[in-house]
């Protein structure tokens, strides 16, 4: 099988193919809700059809990065409530160094603290 590039562009939340047929790949995200591929960028996408992947090829160097599944993030708490807190991202480790990011919104939830029982995240 060979792979697909096309030349229009896709902006941020353009549908490119459903859950069921392709893995995500760089520069996009699963929308839960409707099982859709969607854009994260702008940029050409890229069906690599031997692997099932969809990912978006940026048209030009990205200012910044976006933290994806797993990435260890920076960031500035800004409220907190009994059961999670809320909190701006600024960067992200990659390789024992920070690299900034676009300020994001985070929420971290009290289950996603600890493995073991947390009663409150307002005491440790």
């Amino acid at each position: 099988m060979e792979n697909n590039v096309k030349d229009q562009l896709v902006y941020p939340s353009t549908p490119l193919n459903v859950i069921e047929e392709f893995f995500p790949g760089e520069n996009t995200y699963v929308d839960d809700e409707k099982g859709l591929i969607r854009a994260s960028i702008v940029g050409k996408p890229f069906w690599d059809n031997a692997a099932r992947l969809v990912k978006v090829v940026p048209t030009r160097k990205r200012r910044y990065v976006v933290p994806r599944e797993n990435s260890v993030v920076v960031g500035v708490i800004q409220n907190i409530r009994t059961d999670f807190l809320l909190a701006t991202i600024i960067g992200m480790y990659d390789n024992k160094k920070i690299i900034p990011t676009g300020p994001f919104a985070g929420v971290l939830h009290i289950s996603q603290v600890s493995q073991e029982y947390v009663k409150s995240l307002y005491y440790p």
